[in-house]
């Protein structure tokens, strides 16, 4: 396996490995300006496992309202010949009121909070089978494991949590007037509000635009809402399968925090030695990049 980060610039190659795992963390120090990790596996069979990241929960005067945690999802993902992946990580941001509002937008998705009541969602976590900045579309089409975010939380009169992220239907934030809308495999869930009260969907990959609280993203995103908590994107699987014990999954999760996610080796299959030649080649490559960068 060759673990490259795609713009060095931005962060660095930051993982662990335990015999045949692999579990990477965010790589950057910016929650909203980061890249993603590039690696390249053998033939093999890889189960492939995400975390999305975290609400953020607003702190005020001693009172928290909660952000929605991130989702799980995983499935094995079966390599023929030499393959290049995408690995993008949620950003993470909590607000406190004794500090700067947050005015930008989540690593992979999350949209942030309008004021110094509306804490920003997290961010996705996925691979995918094409690079390309995070909000590309044919790169979004190409996510195979895709765990959604959390929303955000706001503390007003009320408390009003954020909804979890993840499973075929995100979460929705608690609202004052309205429940916000959460992530669905194939748009955002219908609002339950009336006319006359802001609101915003989620999108494709993008939690809703900014009205009050920030949404987390997913496959889609959560939805914002006057004077509420942000919804939960969905998570998604595709080209992935079940093989023995490890199994496709795509659920909530308790993930608190940046997201965060995992590539176990369960088998690799036998090769030609010039394609094994070809792969060490490359891992050396890598190992020169990594030194150097």
């Amino acid at each position: 396996m060759i673990i490259k980060h795609e713009s060095p610039n931005n962060g660095i190659v930051n993982f662990n490995s335990t015999l045949n795992k692999y579990e990477f963390y965010y790589p950057c120090e910016n929650y909203s300006v980061c890249s993603p990790y590039n690696i390249t596996l053998g033939p093999g069979y890889y189960y492939l496992e995400a975390y999305g990241a975290s609400r953020g929960d607003h702190i005020k005067e001693g009172r928290t309202a909660r952000g929605g945690y991130g989702g799980y999802a995983a499935g094995v993902y079966r390599v023929s010949s030499l393959k290049k992946i995408y690995l993008h990580i949620g950003g993470h941001a909590d607000l406190d009121t004794s500090q700067s509002i947050i005015y930008r937008n989540i690593y992979n998705g999350g949209s942030y909070g309008v004021n110094n009541l509306d804490a920003p969602g997290g961010g996705a976590t996925d691979f995918r089978e094409k690079s390309g900045v995070w909000n590309e579309t044919n790169s979004l089409y190409s996510r195979i494991v895709t765990a959604g975010a959390g929303g955000g939380g706001r503390v007003e009169y009320n408390i009003c949590n954020g909804g979890n992220g993840g499973g075929l239907n995100g979460q929705p934030g608690q609202g004052m007037i309205c429940s916000s809308q959460f992530g669905t495999q194939d748009g955002s869930s219908p609002t339950t509000c009336t006319s006359g009260v802001y609101y915003s969907a989620g999108t494709f990959g993008c939690g809703g635009l900014p009205v009050w609280t920030g949404a987390g993203g997913g496959w889609y995103g959560g939805g914002a809402v006057e004077r509420g908590g942000g919804g939960g994107g969905s998570g998604h699987t595709q080209n992935v399968i079940s093989y023995g014990s490890f199994e496709i999954k795509n659920e909530f999760s308790d993930n608190i925090g940046y997201g965060r996610a995992s590539i176990t080796v369960i088998k690799l299959f036998d090769v030609s030695q010039n394609i094994r030649l070809c792969f060490n080649i490359q891992i050396l490559h890598a190992f020169m990049t990594i030194l150097i960068s």
